[in-house]
């Protein structure tokens, strides 16, 4: 899809929309209308009516919209206006009619409700053609009366069908049509039976309808071909003598490169009335009166010079469906020429130029091999690109490429030869960067999770708060889940038991033994700094309840969390509010259903000389008795461990 959206890009910016709104024919399941400013494109899958709101214009880039033919499905043209609405053409388009339920009618190409008008333009091509029945390739249905039809430029074909009464550009059977009017482009219109290829509809017995109104070619290269009994440009077949068919003045003025008309079997002029018809004043290149000579060529320049005007209208070459547009419009005249012409063509040598300018702007696709696992774990700096460029693949940061190919295939006399690509790995990033050849490249990529990192010790000093009830003495926390460690000298480790607002620390390693990995300490030093030591021996074991918590990197701070600090002249853990909190140190979240304290002191289970303490005779309490604390609850005594004691 990248690849699309750049051509499209390059396109839109071409026309001057590059903030538009692009619909793709493909994703649309129901009835749908397009609004100002909007492009289709793609290839529409499903029966169903696409309109274009009244007053919008309407880009249509690479557009398919093609109506089952068959009898079988759709009441509408292929593309219907609302009202008035301009078409711009850009690449290669084609829209076609949905025919109804029964042979004896028929939906246009494109239709325009009557007094209301069309204005087609752009450097594209369009492929206009009615559906099986009474319908024009541009213009009228059957009993479907249109509006004005006005042609710009583009390369513009518009086809009735053969056995079908549609003229190609305007009526149809018992369909009238308003005016037409051709200032540029290169139109080619082709007319269904009794009507003609530009011009009114075959007139139905007891009905005033079949007509059109003034028909003016003022610029472009017009190619008109009527079905048996119609004019080329003109009228369509009437009833009868007294009930005619009928168009408007005819003018074709000599700013039209040039207009070529053929008239069917049994018609009457070739510009003017068909067959019981009628028309207004017809009048070519200042000359007034019908046309009979058949075929007939009305031209302001040879074909040749027609080319040489194309050819210089392609300008400086610039990767946009414009330009392509331009080129190929002209390489497709160049191709069609006469011998006779070709000598005129004096400029042919800048359409190969451009053509070479051109391919050589056409950027080569870039994609990873199907099937590539985690392929959107990686991101490719293009999906498509010129010769030269620089291609970048980077991983997403959780993932690494772990083998990489990017190869391109060249086929000469039927024989592949696959190539592989120099690439570069960028240590740093993990992306592989490689120069974009001239051909289409495949890349084969292996894509992987990365591995966790391998833990890190923590080596730094660590610098405890001084007890300010005591300056020899000094206390810090401590947490790694990977390494044990052996505590230096003056160093003591505790956990702590949260119990209410305190807690309750217990000793469980001393200078010179080794503290475990995934334990959460309060050390107690009379040294600092310090630093622990990475060790492999056996670490301490212990019973004792640990409230203390840590974490290897930096957390979002918990509610009623509480971290070691020195305030208000005493060491404890109080009450932490801000937003983060550090990397390997402890911390005690409070639990307690009475409101947060502000700070938690320490109770050390360990000999205090205090003597024992009477009890008293609430359900829970703490006392000390030979220097032990003692818990009382409801009636038993329980150390500092949780134990009973006996």
């Amino acid at each position: 899809m990248r690849k699309l959206f750049t051509f499209l890009f390059a396109a839109l910016m071409s026309v001057g929309m590059s903030w538009a709104t692009t619909t793709d024919l493909a994703s649309i399941t129901d009835n749908y209308t397009a609004q100002d400013g909007e492009i289709l494109t793609g290839t529409l899958g499903v029966s169903v009516k696409i309109s274009i709101a009244d007053k919008a214009t309407v880009t249509l880039l690479n557009a398919n919209i093609n109506g089952d033919k068959t009898l079988t499905t759709g009441q509408y043209a292929g593309l219907t206006c609302l009202g008035d609405a301009t078409i711009t053409i850009v690449g290669t388009n084609s829209v076609s009619g949905y025919n109804a339920d029964n042979a004896t009618s028929g939906f246009p190409g494109i239709f325009v409700p009557s007094g209301k008008t069309l204005i087609i333009n752009g450097t594209g091509s369009l492929t206009a053609q009615s559906s099986v029945g009474d319908a024009a390739g541009i213009g009228a249905g059957g009993g479907l009366q249109c509006g004005n039809i006005v042609i710009q430029s583009g390369k513009i074909t518009a086809i009735a069908g053969a056995e079908d009464r549609g003229a190609g550009i305007g009526g149809a059977y018992n369909a009238n049509c308003g005016d037409i009017t051709i200032s540029g482009g290169i139109v080619t219109a082709v007319g269904g039976y009794n009507c003609p290829g530009i011009g009114g509809g075959r007139r139905k017995s007891g009905s005033n309808a079949g007509h059109c109104g003034n028909i003016l070619i003022s610029g472009g290269v017009v190619s008109a071909t009527s079905g048996e009994g119609a004019a080329a440009i003109g009228s369509g077949q009437g009833v009868n003598s007294t009930n005619k068919a009928n168009c408007g003045t005819i003018t074709i003025e000599n700013t039209a490169l040039k207009v070529y008309a053929d008239k069917g079997e049994g018609s009457g002029n070739t510009i003017g009335a068909g067959k019981n018809g009628t028309c207004g004043a017809v009048e070519i290149g200042g000359n007034t009166g019908v046309i009979n000579t058949d075929p007939y060529t009305y031209r302001t320049k040879e074909d040749g010079e027609i080319v040489v005007g194309y050819i210089g209208s392609i300008g400086t070459v610039v990767y946009t469906q414009e330009c392509k547009d331009k080129i190929d419009i002209a390489r497709e005249l160049y191709d069609a020429l006469e011998a006779s012409q070709i000598d005129l063509v004096t400029n042919y040598q800048t359409l190969l130029d451009a053509e070479d300018a051109y391919a050589a702007l056409i950027p080569y696709t870039v994609a990873l091999e199907d099937g590539t696992v985690n392929a959107d774990k990686v991101t490719l700096s293009a999906t498509s690109a010129v010769e030269g460029a620089t291609i970048t693949v980077t991983p997403d940061e959780e993932y690494e490429i772990t083998a990489f190919s990017a190869t391109y295939a060249v086929v000469e006399d039927q024989v592949g030869t696959i190539y592989e690509i120099d690439a570069t790995l960028n240590p740093a990033t993990g992306a592989y960067s490689f120069t974009m050849p001239a051909a289409n490249v495949t890349i084969e990529a292996t894509i992987a999770e990365k591995a966790a990192p391998t833990p890190q010790p923590v080596i730094d000093p660590i610098t405890p708060y001084a007890d300010p009830q005591d300056a020899s003495v000094y206390y810090s926390t401590f947490y790694d889940s990977n390494f044990k460690y052996e505590l230096p000298t003056g160093v003591e480790a505790y956990v702590a038991d949260l119990s209410g607002a305190n807690l309750l620390l217990t000793k469980i390693a001393e200078a010179g033994e080794v503290i475990p990995a995934n334990v959460a300490v309060i050390l107690k030093s009379t040294v600092t700094p310090f630093t622990l030591t990475v060790s492999d021996a056996e670490a301490v074991t212990f019973t004792a309840t640990n409230d203390l918590q840590g974490s290897d990197t930096q957390i979002a701070t918990p509610a009623n969390c509480y971290v070691l600090a020195g305030t208000d002249g005493v060491v404890g853990f109080y009450h932490y509010t801000a937003a983060n909190l550090n990397a390997h140190k402890a911390y005690v979240v409070y639990t307690g259903s009475n409101q947060a304290p502000r700070r938690m002191p320490f109770i050390f289970d360990q000999a205090t000389g205090v003597e024992s303490i009477q009890p008293s005779a609430v359900s829970s309490q703490k006392v000390f008795r030979d220097g032990q604390l003692v818990i009382i609850r409801n009636g038993v005594e329980y150390n500092a461990a949780g134990q009973m004691v006996k």
